[in-house]
């Protein structure tokens, strides 16, 4: 019998079917994989249309796992406040966006016009040189580590592809996500994978106190590679 699968995926990049080994394994599971990409069209990014959209994903079928992966943790319990029976799996993320001030600034910053256009500058920069600065912030965002070319790659394609009223709604709504009382209520059991050194989102012991059906593992990762092939004997587990 076919199952359902929702990923909600991080910031700025969607997750996608080719060679990802997340989509694969859950298909190997026969699940039916729903992953829509949250940061494209001119709809206005609020609760109703990104439920709207996350229902027009999933074809009104009520998913089995939903996964939340950063900021798709933090839309994850909002979302999913209505499926008690589906597992919910936090991946590098927390009940809030608790950041260091030093973070919070360049994200403030975004929302301006002066730092929307110092963004898009930045990002017409040559890809060699540009992933080459990117990665060596990238230990200073989200902690120790290098992080995959392929993948920085991509974070710089779709971030060119975002609009500047996208960013700015965006972050206003990850601002104001405070899933404290909404993390108490869920009864869904819960797998929250967070890493030790993950400098943008290490909040899972915060999170899991808040989870009253929930396994908690952590390890010595960062924020970008906190999930990897090998944890997928997790996910045999806990599913």
């Amino acid at each position: 019998m076919t199952k359902t699968a929702l990923i909600l995926h991080g910031f700025p990049q969607p997750v996608e079917a080719s060679d990802n080994f997340l989509i694969e394994y859950l298909q190997s599971r026969n699940f039916e994989v729903a992953c829509p990409y949250l940061l494209s069209g001119d709809w206005d990014f609020d609760w109703e249309n990104i439920t709207k959209q996350v229902n027009q994903e999933l074809n009104n079928k009520i998913p089995n796992v939903v996964i939340g992966i950063s900021m798709g943790g933090l839309f994850l319990p909002n979302i999913a406040k209505n499926w008690p029976q589906a597992k919910l799996i936090f991946l590098a993320s927390g009940p809030n966006l608790n950041l260091p001030n030093a973070i919070m600034l360049p994200i403030n910053l975004a929302q301006t016009d002066i730092g929307y256009f110092l963004i898009k500058l930045s990002l017409k920069i040559p890809n060699k040189i540009l992933v080459r600065i990117y990665g060596l912030l990238d230990r200073w965002i989200e902690g120790p580590g290098e992080h995959d070319s392929t993948d920085l790659q991509s974070n710089i394609y779709f971030m060119r592809k975002i609009s500047k009223k996208r960013i700015k709604e965006v972050i206003n709504i990850l601002k104001t996500i405070d899933n404290v009382d909404i993390l108490k209520k869920l009864k869904n059991p819960a797998l929250v994978i967070n890493g030790s050194s993950d400098v943008l989102m290490g909040h899972g012991g915060t999170l899991t106190s808040l989870l009253p059906n929930c396994k908690y593992i952590e390890n010595q990762r960062s924020h970008f590679n906190v999930f990897i092939k090998d944890d997928l004997k997790y996910l045999d587990e806990f599913l």
